[in-house]
This record gives C-alpha cells, sequence and structure tokens, in this order.
C-alpha cells in the first residue's frame, strides 16, 4: 500500500504513513518501507514497482509449526526479462533444494 498522505516527509511504498512516519507491511523495513527483507508468514506485494536493483529475500514459516507444509501462489507475476528472477527453496535458505524457478 502507498500512503499519499501529506503528514510524512517522503512516500511509504510498502506501508502506511502514521504520525509522521512510515509504517511498514510485513517483510518491508526502511524508512520509506523499500526494502524487502525478513520471516514472514504471508506476503502481499502492493502495486508499485521496486526499487531499481533490488534483491529481496524472505524467509516464509508455517504460522502452524515448523515443518508444516506451505502452500504457495503466485496470483500475478511480472518481470523484466532477463533481470528478475524468484526462486524456491525448500530450507531456511539458498543452500536448500531448490523446488522452482520463475522468471
Amino acid at each position: 500500500m502507498q500512503s499519499l498522505s501529506t503528514s510524512c516527509d517522503r512516500h511509504c511504498f510498502n506501508g502506511v504513513c502514521l504520525n509522521g512516519s512510515c509504517v511498514c507491511s510485513k517483510g518491508w523495513v526502511g524508512s520509506q518501507c523499500d526494502h524487502c527483507y525478513g520471516r514472514i508468514n504471508h506476503l502481499i506485494d502492493g502495486p508499485l514497482d521496486y526499487s531499481p536493483s533490488s534483491k529481496c529475500t524472505w524467509l516464509i514459516e508455517s504460522e502452524k509449526k515448523v515443518g508444516a507444509p506451505l502452500n504457495i501462489r503466485l496470483e500475478s507475476f511480472q518481470t523484466e526479462c532477463g533481470w528478475d528472477f524468484v526462486y524456491i527453496y525448500d530450507g531456511d535458505g539458498v543452500y536448500g533444494e531448490q523446488l522452482a524457478a520463475f522468471w
């Protein structure tokens, strides 16, 4: 969500403006909520583009228990051919088994 509120000095790209500061949605950090990183249970990206040269890393965990199966659904996915990729791994990082790659 983008906040166009005039109470913030800058736009909040993936969060809301509250009392003059950006409050980031889960999985986003930074003074403008424009950096992607973290441990999350679900991710809903907004309608905006990400910052140039972004490298987003999220560890998606089950809300139920450690090791519980996850269902991942990409409802809409647009990339810049040759530049943007999504990799899905089984494990807690890129050293786990790669399950999928999208470009």
